[in-house]
């Protein structure tokens, strides 16, 4: 195999090929950015070649209004690069080197060190976000049987609701939105993910307005149809709280009892 002549590997020759290779990926960025929004193949390179000026423009305002504090850490910068500058020709004297270090070098040396922590910064809050965009329902897988355990959590939660609203105004609730009224919380409770769509359906309510108490194995509230498992959940008078199978619907509507449907499971 023949090698590339050293000529022609020339400084200019690999200065072209890396702005080749700047160039095809800043347009494959611009492309793959450019499915979601026309106007970003404007807005990224605007920004990419001015984004320090129109970031300049709203930080150096308040910054130099503000200077004061800034005075002790640019003089501790000041005098920490001097004092790297001095040691490290000191050890080169100390050697039996003459002092080839020189000011450039200090200053390339902590400029790299400042530029290494800004970018820790940088990365901890991009990694901060990240974080914070997988906790979105959009991006988060959560599983089949997460909508079903939501479901089962928030009826337990309402069923306690609801107890407590009998005892204090003598009867049940004319719907579970009057529950926002007594609680914020038990506000977000009210409705539930359904399907992978992930658009919320709200609990129903059996006894709408019913000053009789209801009984131990009687439904209360039953919740919309998860269909990434084709359960309900189905809150009952004593508090507890149990998941059955959609078909089982109609009849917790109308008021049959747990026993009652596991006695005669549907067909």
């Amino acid at each position: 195999m023949s090698e590339e002549p050293i000529a022609a590997r020339t400084p200019a020759s690999r200065r072209w090929k890396w702005i080749i290779r700047g160039v095809v990926w800043t347009f494959v960025i611009l492309v793959i950015s450019g499915l979601g929004s026309y106007t970003v193949l404007v807005e990224t390179p605007v920004h990419f070649v001015l984004g320090w000026l129109f970031h300049a423009v709203k930080a150096l305002p308040p910054l130099l209004g503000n200077w004061r504090p800034l005075v002790a850490p640019l003089g501790c910068l000041v005098l920490a690069t001097w004092l790297i500058h001095r040691f490290v020709r000191w050890s080169q004297v100390a050697k039996g080197k003459p002092p080839s270090w020189r000011v450039g070098h200090t200053i390339s040396a902590v400029s790299l060190l400042m530029l290494g922590c800004g970018a820790a910064i940088a990365l901890s809050g991009v990694l901060h976000q990240t974080v914070w965009l997988m906790s979105d329902p959009w991006t988060e897988n959560r599983g089949k049987r997460m909508e079903q355990t939501l479901a089962v959590s928030n009826a337990r939660q309402l069923v306690m609701g609801l107890f407590e609203y009998y005892e204090k105004h003598g009867r049940y609730p004319n719907s579970l939105w009057e529950l926002e009224v007594e609680s914020a919380s038990l506000a977000r409770l009210i409705s539930v993910p359904v399907g992978y769509s992930r658009v919320n359906e709200p609990f129903i309510l059996l006894h709408p307005g019913g000053t009789r108490a209801v009984n131990a194995g009687e439904p209360l509230i039953v919740s919309p149809v998860i269909r990434n498992s084709e359960k309900i959940a189905v809150g009952y008078g004593d508090g507890s709280v149990t998941s059955l199978l959609a078909k089982d619907l109609d009849r917790v509507i109308k008021g049959e009892s747990r026993l009652q449907i596991q006695q005669q499971p549907s067909r």
